[in-house]
């Protein structure tokens, strides 16, 4: 529904991307981990759909929203799923292995 809205009125409407921007970060994580870990094939079929869903959303809140909102949600996006996912993806990758990587994530 708010995406709906904000397609429809051509405008963010004030609302936020953080949400989104989390909610991929999350969705990215939990990819990874079903990866790392045997058998989960279901996991990340789940959270590759939820990727792609929350991709979408925040393309649409960049097309819509104000150019201060772009510059914020771009820089957050950068960070946290960039930078952040980046950065536990290899610190996972090299410092640990075998069991102790899926214990870790």
């Amino acid at each position: 529904p708010t995406f709906y809205r904000i397609f429809k009125s051509k405008s963010t409407e004030g609302f936020q991307s953080v949400p989104y921007v989390v909610a991929l970060f999350s969705a990215m994580l939990w990819i990874f981990y079903a990866l790392v870990k045997t058998g989960e094939g279901l996991l990340i079929s789940i959270n590759a759909a939820g990727c792609v869903i929350e991709t979408v959303y925040i393309v649409m809140y960049l097309v819509y929203a104000p150019r201060k909102a772009k510059i914020f949600t771009a820089k957050i996006v950068v960070l946290l799923n960039i930078a952040g996912f980046g950065l536990i993806f290899l610190l996972t990758l090299f410092a640990f292995h075998g069991e102790t990587r899926v214990v870790t994530l």
